[in-house]
């Protein structure tokens, strides 16, 4: 049918819900010519910022074919996700960008033909009550050799920033990066869109300024299903990482000293 249509619409919206979240003001254009319909420009303001999309989608085979671009720009996340998902579990000021490409008549297919890249930053924001935050505080406190506070709510940051490669439905990071007053974070892993399952590590470790040459780090795994994530903070590994850098320590004194006796050794033949 839309391959025999030809039209052009375009339109403005007051208030405009998708998915539970609020755009205001919205400005949209649809035009539909020989099989191809563009959405585009679809401008809005989103939580005091700015929400930018087109969307194209060709239907001029069986097999329909998608492009979707979407930019945020200062969008304020806590509103939005209580919104969207009844829970704030991340606030900040956040900018994102997404690119994607995908086909197919079913979701499942539409999932597993996912294809592009996305890029987010957050500003001055918190990690929410939550698991994750809970989890993240517990290796904070054995970092800083402090008791673990169960009643701390949340893990407050300056700036969070990660891009991801989109490649047959599964998104790809690893180049997660969350910078704090006293520590930093850096994460890695795959979410698959196809079986909804999440495979990542969050490391844990000290600013670089503090001189954390060694990279030593403070694990977090999240696991499992989208809808059932295990985050484990594995102290184990932790207090390894820490036992091989005084074992580093000692070898390099004792390898000093060895150099020392030999050197000793030398000037003695060389006096004789």
């Amino acid at each position: 049918m839309l391959r025999k249509q030809d039209a052009v619409l375009d339109f403005t919206l007051g208030k405009l819900v998708i998915q539970k979240a609020t755009l205001t003001d919205a400005r949209v254009k649809v035009s539909s010519r020989y099989g191809v319909v563009l959405v585009e420009p679809f401008k809005a303001n989103l939580y005091n910022g700015q929400f930018n999309a087109m969307l194209k989608m060709d239907v001029r085979t069986d097999t329909p074919r998608f492009t979707i671009t979407e930019k945020l720009l200062g969008v304020q996340s806590a509103p939005l996700l209580k919104d969207m998902f009844d829970d704030e579990y991340l606030s900040g000021n956040a900018n994102m960008d997404v690119s994607l490409t995908t086909k197919g008549n079913r979701i499942s297919s539409l999932k597993k033909n996912l294809n592009g890249k996305m890029s987010l930053a957050f500003k001055e924001g918190s990690v929410n009550d939550s698991k994750l935050s809970s989890t993240i505080n517990q290796a904070i406190a054995v970092i800083e050799k402090k008791p673990f506070d169960p009643n701390q709510k949340g893990t407050n940051f300056s700036k969070l920033t990660a891009t991801a490669k989109v490649t047959n439905g599964v998104i790809d990071n690893r180049d997660l990066h969350l910078l704090a007053p006293k520590f930093q974070i850096k994460g890695l892993g795959k979410a698959n869109l196809v079986s909804e399952q999440v495979d990542y590590q969050l490391r844990l470790m000290q600013p670089d300024k503090d001189g954390n040459k060694e990279h030593i780090y403070a694990p977090i795994d999240i696991k499992g299903g989208f809808d059932n994530l295990s985050y484990r903070f594995n102290e184990q590994e932790y207090l390894k990482q820490l036992a091989d850098r005084e074992v580093k320590k000692i070898e390099k004194k004792a390898k000093e000293r060895i150099d020392q006796e030999i050197n000793k050794a030398f000037e003695g033949l060389f006096k004789r």
